[in-house]
């Protein structure tokens, strides 16, 4: 009866394993709508037991917290967009998943300990992946990267073992010495905890090199450097060894560790110092965003509005050669305590510091240091990466923050409600649990909509459709009847818009265009919508767009190839030889084919 109570936490956790092959984003999107089903599950049961236990919720801080957080990112979303994307879905639907944690695993003993077994299985399992992936023996998610696990690359992949592994380090030492004494049946969950936590170490250290994830190595390592010092603070052995350490500590000793720490972080910088860089432009340009909108600006809508500063950052002539040449067009911050920042404000950020914090002191008070140890490393990774625009690391998040504060010892508690309050409560998560889901039904049946579509364009169709200029009946109906529902999603969002200027629409491709715009910052969109403009012949705004695209992400040559195109068109020569020779000239970050043929054209241009 314990387990079946658990079954449905089980079933959520396992979301990281999902891969959908009949949908678009196969690493993606299954695991969403993996999650809506579990989630509705969670729901019921807890709102069962609810009925038929004793047992009443004993409400935190942290919960105070939890719900100013998620409800801060609602209202600032629905204000920017007035429209409920997966995002914002996933958003309302964690409050559910956290306060059914902490009521499932509040004074539950074995629930605590299923639960993080549990999760050392899921590390186990990615780790088995990657092995299988880095030896053929199953496929990778992404074409550049042979390792990527479940995931659809090598860096969510090394963020997600780099989690694991203080749990699993922790584990490794507090329950190895069972294995000293003789067989006992009692010691059989030690048994095996112990032995799946080595055995879950093991892999993830000799894997997790492979994914040249420098964020995942720094936020193993400082994981279960935490691990370490909480298991040598418990067993009371801490303040001994760093006596020892202290009286071997000399001038020299500490000038060689300096050196060696320099050495190594010197090292993990030049071994992709061009990513490095990159990673720090976008902080730089992330913090212009802040400060010219302090409130937040929606959960999504990042891309777009970094976009916009990077473009007027460039323009401005501020950027060096260094940061124009390795200046991309990002989906995400690549720290996300900044996107936080970006997408719910100031306050919101200072509420999920306050949230990060208040479960890591709870957690050490209770006594949780392998789940601490986790919780520590995923925060270190977020700082380098994007693990919570990522479903996976958010339900874990999740997790650890309800597990950190749930215990029989509560940490500030306010005050332990009566029976009917808790079923209250649960009737209300449950609601907000099934409408959620419900609503999303229509996503599932857009997506498979956009699985049609994908196949009509993987097969070439569109273009011999085209080409006899004949279009179905219904498919432009078919496309904006699930626009409405993938208008977050950039891929389709492109597509669209890429097939409305095929069939001349391009004043409604512009419309679909500008939207794609708000959640990304891929100056593709700018050259198609110049282009559009320039096909409507309002040349202003053509070259309005393709200046915007060639500021935005200075080392791409194809905006300037445009421009000096719409130059010809309007007869304006000098300023057309002035942009073919800019695409002479320039050094482009990726050589190719397109590149040369567009550099025979230019020429051509300047001899005319």
């Amino acid at each position: 009866m314990k387990l079946l109570k658990l079954i449905p936490f089980l079933l959520t956790l396992s979301t990281v394993w999902i891969v959908s092959t009949e949908l678009p984003n196969k690493t993606i999107t299954g695991k969403y709508f993996w999650f809506y089903g579990t989630i509705v599950l969670i729901s019921v049961i807890v709102f069962l037991n609810s009925l038929f236990e004793k047992k009443s919720y004993c409400f935190s801080w942290q919960d105070v917290f939890v719900v100013l957080f998620c409800f801060l990112g609602l209202a600032v979303t629905w204000g920017h967009d007035c429209a409920v994307s997966n995002k914002w879905m996933l958003l309302l639907l964690m409050l559910p998943l956290y306060f059914c944690s902490r009521y499932t695993l509040q004074s539950n003993k074995y629930g605590r300990y299923t639960l993080l077994l549990f999760l050392l299985i899921t590390g186990l399992i990615e780790a088995i992946w990657g092995f299988a992936q880095l030896y053929d023996f199953s496929p990778s998610y992404h074409h550049l990267y042979k390792i990527t696990g479940s995931f659809f690359n090598p860096g969510p992949y090394g963020g997600y073992l780099a989690l694991i592994a203080p749990l699993a380090a922790y584990y490794w030492l507090n329950d190895y010495h069972i294995f000293k004494r003789k067989w006992n049946r009692r010691y059989l969950p030690f048994y095996i905890r112990g032995g799946l936590s080595s055995v879950t170490f093991v892999c993830i250290t000799l894997i997790l090199p492979s994914t040249i994830s420098r964020a995942a190595w720094i936020a193993a390592i400082c994981g279960c450097v935490y691990t370490l010092g909480a298991y040598f603070y418990r067993k009371q052995k801490l303040q001994v060894y760093l006596r020892k350490i202290s009286r071997l500590v000399t001038g020299k000793g500490i000038f060689i560790c300096i050196f060696v720490m320099c050495t190594l972080f010197a090292g993990i910088y030049y071994l992709k110092k061009d990513s490095a860089d990159g990673r720090w432009l976008i902080w730089k340009v992330s913090t212009r965003v802040i400060v010219q909108c302090p409130l937040g600006i929606g959960l999504g809508n990042f891309p777009g509005s970094y976009g916009e500063q990077q473009a007027i950052y460039f323009a401005s002539g501020a950027g060096s050669a260094q940061e124009r040449y390795v200046a991309g067009n990002p989906e995400y911050g690549f720290n996300d305590y900044i996107q936080i920042c970006v997408e719910f404000g100031i306050l919101g950020l200072l509420l999920f510091i306050t949230i990060a914090g208040y479960a890591v002191y709870s957690g050490f008070k209770n006594k949780y240091y392998a789940a601490v140890g986790s919780l520590v490393a995923l925060l270190i990774f977020a700082a380098m990466s994007y693990p919570f625009n990522v479903l996976p690391f958010v339900i874990v998040l999740v997790f650890l923050f309800a597990f950190c504060v749930a215990g029989t010892e509560l940490t500030i508690p306010i005050k332990s409600s009566g029976r009917y309050t808790t079923i209250f409560l649960f009737v209300i998560l449950l609601v907000v649990s099934v409408a959620g889901s419900y609503n999303r039904i229509s996503a599932y049946q857009a997506y498979n909509e956009w699985t049609t579509i994908d196949m009509l364009k993987n097969d070439r169709l569109r273009d011999n459709i085209l080409k006899n200029d004949r279009l179905p009946d219904n498919f432009f109906t078919l496309c904006a009847e699930i626009y409405p529902v993938l208008s977050h999603e950039i891929r389709f969002v492109f597509d669209y818009a890429h097939f409305l200027k095929d069939g001349g629409q391009y004043t409604e491709s512009n419309r679909v265009l500008q939207q794609g715009m708000r959640i990304s910052c891929d100056p593709v969109l700018y050259n198609m919508t110049g282009t559009n403009y320039q096909l409507m012949k309002n040349y202003v705004a053509a070259e309005l767009y393709f200046k915007k695209a060639a500021n935005m992400v200075p080392n791409r040559l194809y905006p300037y190839y445009l421009l000096a195109k719409l130059y010809v068109e309007m007869e304006l020569h000098d300023q057309a030889c002035e942009m073919a020779k800019i695409v002479l000239t320039k050094e482009p970050k990726i050589e190719s084919q397109a590149v040369i043929e567009m550099r025979e054209e230019m020429e051509k241009i300047c001899t005319e």
